[in-house]
Protein backbone atom coordinates (compact mmCIF):
# COMPACT_ATOMS: atom_id res chain seq x y z
CA UNK A 1 0.00 0.00 0.00
CA UNK A 2 2.76 2.60 0.72
CA UNK A 3 5.00 1.57 -2.21
CA UNK A 4 1.46 1.67 -4.56
CA UNK A 5 1.08 5.43 -2.52
CA UNK A 6 4.93 6.64 -3.79
CA UNK A 7 4.23 5.62 -7.02
CA UNK A 8 1.40 6.86 -7.32
CA UNK A 9 3.20 10.32 -5.94
CA UNK A 10 6.42 9.44 -8.18
CA UNK A 11 3.94 9.72 -11.04
CA UNK A 12 1.81 12.67 -10.35
CA UNK A 13 5.21 14.57 -9.50
CA UNK A 14 6.38 13.44 -12.80
CA UNK A 15 3.13 14.59 -14.65
CA UNK A 16 3.51 18.48 -12.84
CA UNK A 17 6.63 18.87 -13.53
CA UNK A 18 6.00 17.79 -17.18
CA UNK A 19 2.69 19.94 -17.17
CA UNK A 20 4.96 23.02 -15.99
CA UNK A 21 7.99 22.22 -18.84
CA UNK A 22 4.70 22.54 -21.24
CA UNK A 23 3.33 25.50 -20.08
CA UNK A 24 6.99 27.11 -19.97
CA UNK A 25 7.36 26.15 -23.18
CA UNK A 26 4.15 27.56 -25.00
CA UNK A 27 4.75 30.83 -22.72
CA UNK A 28 7.89 30.75 -25.16
CA UNK A 29 6.74 30.15 -28.14
CA UNK A 30 3.82 32.88 -27.63
CA UNK A 31 6.45 35.40 -26.95
CA UNK A 32 8.56 34.10 -30.11
CA UNK A 33 5.00 34.59 -31.79
CA UNK A 34 4.77 37.79 -30.71
CA UNK A 35 8.14 38.88 -31.30
CA UNK A 36 7.76 38.08 -34.65
CA UNK A 37 4.70 40.07 -35.84
CA UNK A 38 6.66 43.07 -34.30
CA UNK A 39 9.07 42.64 -36.00
CA UNK A 40 6.88 41.52 -39.64
CA UNK A 41 5.49 45.08 -38.61
CA UNK A 42 8.89 46.91 -38.46
CA UNK A 43 9.71 45.36 -41.89
CA UNK A 44 6.58 46.27 -43.41
CA UNK A 45 7.11 49.75 -42.03
CA UNK A 46 10.38 50.14 -43.42
CA UNK A 47 9.72 48.74 -46.87
CA UNK A 48 7.06 51.00 -47.14
CA UNK A 49 9.23 54.14 -46.25
CA UNK A 50 11.50 52.92 -48.23
CA UNK A 51 9.21 52.93 -50.84
CA UNK A 52 8.10 56.61 -50.13
CA UNK A 53 11.91 57.89 -50.64
CA UNK A 54 12.25 56.23 -54.23
CA UNK A 55 9.12 57.35 -55.23
CA UNK A 56 10.41 60.63 -53.34
CA UNK A 57 13.53 60.73 -55.56
CA UNK A 58 12.00 59.47 -58.72
CA UNK A 59 9.58 62.61 -58.81
CA UNK A 60 12.17 64.65 -57.61
CA UNK A 61 14.50 63.77 -60.45
CA UNK A 62 11.81 63.81 -62.78
CA UNK A 63 11.61 68.14 -62.09
CA UNK A 64 14.87 68.66 -62.50
CA UNK A 65 14.43 66.87 -66.14
CA UNK A 66 11.60 69.56 -66.68
CA UNK A 67 13.66 72.51 -64.88
CA UNK A 68 17.09 71.43 -67.51
CA UNK A 69 14.63 71.39 -70.00
CA UNK A 70 13.70 75.12 -70.19
CA UNK A 71 17.27 75.72 -70.01
CA UNK A 72 18.40 73.44 -73.15
CA UNK A 73 15.50 75.29 -75.35
CA UNK A 74 17.30 78.81 -74.40
CA UNK A 75 19.78 79.50 -77.40
CA UNK A 76 23.55 79.89 -75.58
CA UNK A 77 24.82 83.45 -75.63
CA UNK A 78 28.17 83.91 -76.45
CA UNK A 79 30.27 87.51 -75.54
CA UNK A 80 32.24 88.79 -78.31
Amino acid sequence: MEEQRKENNQMLWEKLTQQRENKEYLEQVQLQREQNIRNQTKIERFEKDLQDQKEKAENQRKQMEERMKCFRKKPIRRKR
